[in-house]
This record gives structure tokens, C-alpha cells and sequence, in this order.
């Protein structure tokens, strides 16, 4: 199914100026964060998010003259002539009009639109480059507003987010002309600009591969074959002779980083089977996700050793639980978290998740810099009635639960509900003051896919059952959490990284200065993977060892 996607991107003022001494003095990393944090200050001003009046979905393009010519997908939800609103950075709208597609509805390999905006300005505009040098080792950087409904409510407009990914090599992708990519996409991505880490416009996204992963796009090389299609007697714009010039690989400016900190890390288990990991943070005590936990707890570290583990306290607004385990005197020289001392995070910063020794440590960069994630509504999907005892389950209606949750729901027609998390239930009104405000509360679980214990009685035999809330029958179904919570934060840096995992959640985040900037505290199934930073991680730790001391 081809996807409209909805982006918006970033900013540009032509030609970008950003370059690089023959010699560059200081670390590798600093060396690409410097190109990367260039590409996306220049590039973000001349992106712009495409609609059309009254209609559903829209998708992404970048402003690629000062007059305000505009170049995105062909697969537009528009037909060539159509007035279009365009959307700017600055989150003004204008009027423009669709000038042409290379394709009617965007042929795989041949999907590239422009249109034209009505005031001449002077726009900010980005500059063409060539996708002739681009290589597996060459970072790109993709800008779009996926529409995966996580960071904002049905019928807003998608936020930007920024992802930085490189080439994949794909005869299938090949052979159509395209340039596939290990950047995750999903719908509202399409006509999504993509630039070289310098700044230049080397193609423009047309659609993705197995579940989100493996972004293809058109090369701005297709735009000049078809420019008099596209652009009809207009003089096409001019492309610099200046080349990105080669830089460390995001996998290279890690490897030097991790290991010292990978010593602090360990994986979490459950029943012998690895659920998250965890970051210690003093003596016998681990830092790792609240919800991923389950029973028979156990800590593998890093020298493969392992011991038992108990939750002694869980901030259940931050997802965060701090675990007791046992030590021993080799213990006594635990190294120190290298904290940040800075608790920003910009867009664009290069980041990477510090997984237990195993696994492989998962790169991207600072998609959106903060942003609030609602609570996707959690609910126990049954219809009651009051009975003599409780109330009784009339119907059950059609679990949806997150996917990952191996969970079939236990409830039944007949049974009677007499308690959930501890509190009685003895009449429908009960139940409705249960449900009135779902935000996460202290113990009581409110978002899809926390754990919750209800007390039942079957044929006059008492039951428990423990089960995940499912999503509500008003929850944006669009957005499949991967971890078992992965809404209702206040505060996160929103980010991609390539390869994550469910379980690396816990794992410290790390810069490219190798300084812990947050923990990893959620995966999706679409683009996102969020991070808890600095000062919520603080808070956190505070409020963990205070509950442990009124104990």
C-alpha cells in the first residue's frame, strides 16, 4: 500500500556555506556532529508540509528557489493545476499550485512533483546536489512529519522529526534508479527532501519496505532527466561543483565511546529471558524500565555473571524502577555514570543506546528535541452490569492489544468483577470513577499495555488474572507501541536509532562525547524511539530512593 506521507522540513538559505579546513582539529565525532548540526540549521527554513483544503493527509517537499518553486512526490493527493497550501516552517500557510509529476500517481523509481508557490518572496531554498558520491559510508539526513499519531492528536499536523541513516544495498532498489536507506519511514514521509551531511538536496522520499524500514528515494539526478516535464521552459536550478567531502561513519565515532560504559550496563531477566536492560547507578542498585518487568527477576553483567534482582521502588510516571541485587566485595570499585553536564538536547544531536555487551549498540540522532507524549487511554475491554456481588461481564468486546503482547484476555460473560488493582468494585459507578481520569496516578495503571490485576469470581469460585489494559475504543489505533508503554510522558527527546530494540530499553543514551545524556525508555513499531533526558532521569532517582526510605 502506497502511503501519502505528511512532512514538513527543515529550513535552507540556498546555497549552504557550511565547509570543512583540510585539517580538522578534534575528535571524529565532533567532526560529523558539526556537518550534521550545519545541515540541519541551513536545511530546516525551506521545507514545507503540502495539502489540499478539506482533504485528509498531505506530504512533505523543500523550497528549492527564491521564487518559491517547491519539489516533492508525485503521488500527491493533488492533480496537476490543483491549488495546494503549503505549509511553512514558521507555521504560516500559503497558496500554491501543482506545476507537474513525473508520473501520474508516482511509478516506483519515477515519483518527483513540483509546485509553485503564489507569493514570489524571496523564499529560503535549499541547493541541489548529486547523488553520484553517495556510499554506504556517506550520512544522510531524511526530514519529515510522520503520521504516526504518538506526538500529536488526530488531525494536527505531524511534527518534524530529522533522521540520519546511510545507503543499503538493494539490487531491487537498485535497478529502479532508487537509493534505499536504513532510515526508518511511515506515512507522511513521502516527498521528504534528503540531504548529504554538508547540506545538499541529493533526493526526495517515495516510500518504504518491511514494516517502515528501509526508506527508498528518488535522486535529485531524476529531477534534471525530467525537468521539462516538470518544470517546462523554466531554467532549472543550478547545482554546486563542490562535494561532501568524506566523514567518520556514525559507527566508527561510537566504537571508541561505548565499551567503558558498556561495563555499567547489564540485561535484565525474566524467567530466564532477556526483557530490558539496566544501568547501575550505585552500589547493588539498577536503574531499568517499570513496565517491561515481570517475575523471577534476574541481572546478567557484563563478565556474563548473574544475580537475583528485586524491584524496591518504581516512579511509574517516568517508567523508571530501581532494582536491588546482590553484591560482593568485588563490587566496591563500581565505576561512575559519566553524566552530561548539559541537560539540552538540539535536533540533530548524534546519539546511540549503550546495550548490554551481546548486543549490538544502536546509533541515530535527535529526531524532535523534546516533546510530551499523551497517554494512549488503556481500558479492560468489557461491558458490565451491577450484580448481588460486583459487577457482571455482559460482553466482551474485541481485545486490541499493543502488538508484541503475547496476551489472551481471561474475562468471560457471566463472571463478576469484584476488585481491580486493589480497589473494590461493587457497582457500575464504581467502575465508572475507576475510569474518569486516565493519566498515569500513582499505582493505578491508565496507558495500553500496563499490567493490571483484577479479582473475579467464576460459577461462586474466586479468581485473579493479570493482563495488559488494551487500547481504548478511542485510542488512535495508527500508533503500535512496540514496548509494552510507550505513551504517556511528559518529557522526552524523541529520536531514531538504527537497530533498536524492546529490549535495549533501560540502556543509558549516550552523545557522541560518550556522556549520558538519558535513558533509552521506549520503542515503537513506526519511527520513534524515545528517550527519558537528563533531568527527568535526576528527578527520577530521587523520588526512587526517597520511596525506598520511607520503606
Amino acid at each position: 500500500m502506497r502511503w501519502v506521507w505528511i512532512a514538513q522540513l527543515v529550513l535552507g538559505f540556498g546555497a549552504l556555506t557550511t565547509t570543512r579546513s583540510a585539517a580538522f582539529d578534534g575528535p571524529p565525532g565532533a567532526e560529523l556532529q558539526q556537518a550534521v548540526f550545519g545541515c540541519v540549521r541551513h536545511a530546516l527554513p525551506a521545507v514545507v508540509y503540502l495539502t489540499r483544503q478539506d482533504t485528509p493527509g498531505g506530504c512533505s517537499g523543500a523550497i528549492i528557489s527564491s521564487d518559491g518553486l517547491v519539489l516533492t512526490c508525485a503521488h500527491i493527493n493533488a492533480k496537476v493545476g490543483d491549488e495546494i497550501l503549503v505549509h511553512t516552517a514558521d507555521g504560516k500557510r500559503h497558496s500554491g499550485k501543482l506545476l507537474g509529476k513525473s508520473t501520474e500517481n508516482g511509478e516506483f523509481g519515477d515519483d518527483l512533483a513540483l509546485a509553485q508557490l503564489v507569493d514570489k518572496g524571496p523564499w529560503p531554498f535549499v541547493t541541489l546536489g548529486s547523488s553520484d558520491a553517495i556510499t554506504s559510508e556517506t550520512a544522510l539526513l531524511m526530514f519529515g512529519h510522520p503520521a504516526t499519531g504518538l506526538l500529536s492528536g488526530e488531525g494536527e499536523k505531524p511534527k518534524c522529526q530529522v533522521r540520519i541513516g546511510y545507503r543499503m544495498r538493494s539490487d531491487h532498489t537498485d535497478k529502479a534508479g532508487l537509493i534505499r536507506t536504513t532510515i526508518r519511514g511511515f506515512g507522511g514521509d513521502s516527498g521528504g527532501p534528503v540531504f548529504d551531511a554538508c547540506g545538499h538536496l541529493v533526493g526526495v522520499a517515495t516510500n518504504f519496505e518491511n514494516g517502515g524500514i528501509g526508506l527508498t528515494f528518488n535522486t535529485v539526478d531524476l529531477l534534471r532527466k525530467r525537468w521539462a516535464v516538470l518544470g517546462g521552459s523554466r531554467v532549472a536550478p543550478d547545482s554546486p561543483e563542490f562535494k561532501c567531502p568524506a566523514l567518520p561513519t556514525l559507527d566508527s565515532v561510537f566504537r571508541s565511546t561505548i565499551p567503558g560504559i558498556q561495563k555499567l550496563v547489564v540485561e535484565v531477566r525474566s524467567d530466564f529471558r532477556a526483557i530490558a536492560s539496566g544501568l547501575i547507578v550505585s552500589r547493588g542498585r539498577v536503574l531499568t524500565k517499570a513496565s517491561e518487568l515481570g517475575p523471577d527477576l534476574t541481572i546478567a553483567f557484563v563478565d556474563e555473571s548473574v544475580a537475583s534482582a528485586r524491584a524496591v521502588a518504581v516512579d511509574h510516571a517516568r517508567d523508571l524502577a530501581l532494582l536491588e541485587i546482590g553484591t560482593s566485595d568485588s563490587d566496591d570499585a563500581i565505576p561512575t555514570v559519566p553524566w552530561s553536564k548539559s541537560t539540552a538536547s538540539a535536533c540533530g544531536e548524534l546519539l546511540a543506546v549503550v546495550t548490554p555487551t551481546g548486543f549490538r549498540s544502536p546509533w541515530g540522532a535527535v529526531a524532535v528535541e523534546t516533546a510530551r507524549v499523551p497517554p494512549m487511554e488503556g481500558s479492560i475491554p468489557v461491558m458490565l452490569e451491577d450484580g448481588p456481588l460486583g459487577v457482571v461481564v455482559v460482553q466482551v468486546v474485541d481485545a486490541v492489544f499493543l502488538p508484541g503482547q503475547k496476551a489472551s484476555f481471561p474475562l468471560r460473560v457471566g463472571d463478576t468483577i469484584t476488585h481491580v488493582q486493589g480497589l473494590t468494585i461493587q457497582t457500575i459507578s464504581d467502575w465508572q470513577r475507576l475510569h474518569e481520569h486516565w493519566p498515569p496516578s500513582g499505582d493505578r495503571p491508565r496507558i495500553a499495555g500496563e499490567q493490571v490485576t483484577v479479582k473475579y469470581s467464576r460459577g461462586g469460585v474466586a479468581a485473579e488474572a493479570n493482563f495488559p489494559l488494551a487500547l481504548s475504543h478511542n485510542a488512535n489505533h495508527s500508533v503500535r507501541a512496540s514496548s509494552l508503554r510507550a505513551t504517556g510522558f511528559e518529557r522526552v527527546i524523541v529520536a531514531q536509532f538504527h537497530q533498536s530494540r524492546r529490549e535495549h530499553c533501560g540502556s543509558p543514551v549516550v552523545n557522541a562525547n560518550g556522556q549520558v545524556i538519558g535513558i533509552y525508555i521506549a520503542k515503537s513499531e513506526t519511527v520513534e524511539d524515545l528517550v527519558l533526558p537528563l533531568n527527568e532521569v535526576m528527578v527520577a532517582l530521587q523520588t526512587l530512593e526517597a520511596a525506598i526510605g520511607k520503606k
